[in-house]
């Protein structure tokens, strides 16, 4: 089923806390909720990005960005809020675009083995492979090294969520976290006004979400192994 562009897919944090809010039926129609209301639906908010983090989901986004690479430098530093490059059918990491417009040049991963068993790493050229490490932050390697047609990296990258230390930020979860996160906030807001019935029932709800999300794996996508050695015999 296609869902509609118009409206917006996600949610900024205090419409995610007012939803939460209202599902309690704590507010007549109209009402908005008063500011200690929000406070105490977002203690429950934490909460419950608490113990997404303790039970090993770690909240990320994807998104579409390009990197621009200089004549003879292969290692680039990534932004602080980048885990990853999202790799794509192949092994693709992403592409390498010329201002001579010379087409794209498709660039695949490889391991940190592969890499260092390069004989000569400073020889120049349009980029093929890219070596992801992270260790201290996370960084790109581009061999062959980016010659003066290889100007653009064009990749996505797999980041951490925004701050949400302000109403007005937009939460990019992705589309599967909003239910859980607005069910699970609202249960804690119905006990806080003794609402028993209604607080069991969002508990209930947020966790059969939470059960079928972490076992569809949507959060941290597909695992592959690839077992690369330089054994003779094995």
């Amino acid at each position: 089923m296609t869902v509609s562009v118009n409206p917006l897919p996600d949610f900024q944090r205090d419409q995610m806390l007012v939803g939460a809010i209202r599902l309690c039926g704590v507010l007549t129609a109209g009402e908005y909720p008063a500011a200690d209301q929000i406070e105490g639906a977002l203690f429950h908010f934490r909460l419950a990005l608490d113990e997404l983090q303790s039970d090993g989901v770690v909240l990320t986004t994807v998104e579409r960005t390009t990197l621009i690479l200089a004549t003879g430098t292969a290692e680039y530093a990534l932004p602080s809020d980048v885990l990853d490059i999202a790799a794509g059918q192949d092994d693709a990491l992403g592409t390498i675009t010329s201002a001579l417009g010379t087409g794209e040049t498709i660039v695949k991963t490889m391991g940190r083995g592969e890499y260092q068993n390069i004989a000569v790493k400073t020889n120049q050229g349009r980029p093929s492979r890219c070596y992801v490490e992270k260790q201290n932050g996370t960084k790109a390697v581009f061999w062959p090294v980016p010659d003066s047609n290889s100007t653009t990296f064009n990749y996505a990258k797999v980041r951490l969520l925004r701050d949400n230390d302000t109403g007005a930020t937009t939460m990019d979860l992705r589309r599967v976290w909003a239910p859980y996160m607005v069910y699970a906030t609202a249960s804690g807001v119905a006990f806080d006004n003794s609402l028993t019935d209604k607080g069991n029932n969002f508990k209930a709800l947020a966790e059969a979400k939470l059960a079928k999300y972490k076992a569809g794996d949507t959060q941290q996508g597909n695992i592959r192994f690839q077992i690369r050695h330089n054994a003779k015999n094995w």
